[in-house]
C-alpha cells in the first residue's frame, strides 16, 4: 500500500531562522541560507494558517532565531503536531516564559 503523495504528515519540525521581524520556518542549508518550508505540500492544509500565525507570534514574543553560522540566538526550532481529532500541539524547549506570555495572542488569532 502506498501513502498519499501530499498532505500526509501530521508533524512538522521547523528550524526557526531569519530575524525577529521576519522569521523563516523550515530548514537551514550548509551555507547558512534559510529555506522556508511553510508551504511544503507534505503538510496538510490545516498547517498553513498556523505557520502564517507563528511568524508574527515569534516577532511578538521577541525571540531571536538561532544562527547556526554565528552560534547565537534563542529559538532553534518549533514542533507542530496535529492529532487525528484535529487539535494542534506546538512545542519548543527555548524561552518558555516569552512563549507563554505571547501564547494568548496566538490562541485568539487561531
Amino acid at each position: 500500500m502506498t501513502s498519499a503523495q501530499q498532505a500526509f504528515r501530521n508533524k512538522a519540525k521547523m528550524v526557526v531562522s531569519g530575524s525577529v521581524e521576519r522569521p523563516v520556518l523550515g530548514m537551514v542549508q550548509c551555507d547558512g541560507t534559510a529555506v522556508d518550508l511553510s508551504a511544503c505540500p507534505l503538510y496538510p492544509a490545516s498547517f498553513t494558517p498556523v505557520f502564517t500565525a507563528l511568524k508574527p507570534f515569534i516577532a511578538r514574543a521577541g525571540l531571536t532565531s538561532y544562527n547556526v553560522v554565528r552560534r547565537r540566538g534563542e529559538l532553534k526550532f518549533l514542533l507542530l503536531t496535529e492529532s487525528t481529532q484535529g487539535s494542534m500541539m506546538l512545542r519548543s524547549r527555548e524561552k518558555l516564559d516569552q512563549l507563554r506570555a505571547a501564547l494568548p495572542w496566538l490562541q485568539q488569532l487561531l
